[in-house]
């Protein structure tokens, strides 16, 4: 296998990685979606007092209710802002032309894209290769520390409600 090829596996690799980690991303949101609907419906359970009748369990109540409410928004938010939403190139120059970027692909025109390609070399193949691979792996790292992130906080939800539903139930 030469240079260029083993770039572009490599290349194609880390994109797949990038879906994988979308894939698992559509999982947290559907599975958050769960949760928050039975959520909801022990929500519809719970009846106000009067402040003079606060007891430890109505206190524990709402202490699990609000973690497991603003748990639930986080791995929401986290989810679409920092894994699924689309991402731009961050460290190409200014000047640089990439023919596997699509935006400067966009940017630069048909004209100047077959003058690209018609005077690339093989060298410049693997250059072009290498840029995008890191583009990518830049994306799959923040896209995987922000899924890890919603991961924990979809924990910290399930534990919380599961606490909350407990002490609902014990009352």
């Amino acid at each position: 296998m030469d240079k260029t090829t083993f770039a572009l596996e490599s290349f194609k690799n880390i994109q797949d990685l990038i879906k994988f980690v979308d894939q698992k991303s559509a999982a947290v949101m559907v599975f958050t979606g769960l949760i928050f609907t039975g959520y909801l419906q022990f929500l519809t359970k719970l009846r106000l007092e009067n402040c003079s009748n606060i007891t430890i369990s109505g206190i524990l109540v709402f202490l699990t209710s609000s973690m497991t409410f603003f748990s639930l928004i986080f791995v929401i938010y986290n989810t679409l802002f920092n894994v699924l939403k689309a991402r731009i190139a961050m460290y190409y120059n200014g000047e640089d032309l990439s023919l596997l970027y699509y935006e400067h692909i966009y940017i630069a025109g048909k004209e100047k894209i077959l003058q690209q390609y018609n005077s690339l070399e093989e060298g410049n193949i693997l250059i072009n290769i290498i840029e995008q691979q890191f583009e990518v792996s830049s994306i799959l790292h923040q896209k995987a520390i922000a899924l890890r992130k919603s991961l924990k906080w979809l924990f910290i939800s399930i534990i919380s409600l599961l606490i909350f539903i407990l002490i609902l139930n014990l009352n």
